[in-house]
Parts: C-alpha cells; structure tokens; sequence
C-alpha cells in the first residue's frame, strides 16, 4: 500500500515586517515550485505486479469436513511469470465469517 499525501506544513507564525522583509536566494514562488516539484516525484503512478495465479503456501494437515481447522490456510499469489507477489497481502480463513481467531 502507498502512504497517504502528506499534509502541507503550517505556515510559520508572524514574526513582524523585520523577519519578513529577510533577502533569500530564491523567491517564493521559485521556493514553492521546487517544493511542488519534490512532491510530485514522490507521488508518480508506481507500475504493481498482477495477480494471475492463486495457490496455497502450505499443505493443510488434518483437515476434516465441518471442523475448524487448526492453522490457517496460507496462499501464494503470482504473477504471470510465476514469482510470488510480496507486496499482496491478504488475510484467509477455513470460514470467511469472522467465527474463529484466524478470520
């Protein structure tokens, strides 16, 4: 997952006309379009992995109709390469309805 946008900082409080008319490099306007610049380059579309394929991670054991399993059932999501997607995460369970510790 992304991080959400960044809040833009408070302005800095008034310190009076002296402060204010301080003579710096660059003007405001060319202050703010390199700091626009910066957050656009941190927020450009990112290229993600599709999904293609779904397996299961690990064998489940002892595994009977009508009864809880004991672990959860892992799965491993694929690309169309056939490497595991880390960045997917998902979270399984035997049931689906939020009945048991693992869902």
């Amino acid at each position: 997952m992304e991080e959400p946008i960044m809040q833009p900082e408070a302005p800095p409080p008034y310190e009076g006309p002296d402060a204010r008319a301080e003579i710096t490099e660059l003007t405001w306007a060319e202050q703010v379009a390199l700091n626009e610049t910066a957050a656009l380059e941190t927020y450009q579309p990112k290229a993600f992995d599709i999904p293609e394929a779904v397996a299961v991670a690990d064998e489940p054991a002892d595994v009977a109709e009508m009864k809880v399993m004991i672990s959860p059932v892992r799965v491993q999501v694929k690309n169309s390469a056939g490497k595991m997607i880390a960045a997917f995460w998902a979270r399984w369970c035997c049931h689906g309805y939020n009945c048991c510790s693992f869902c």
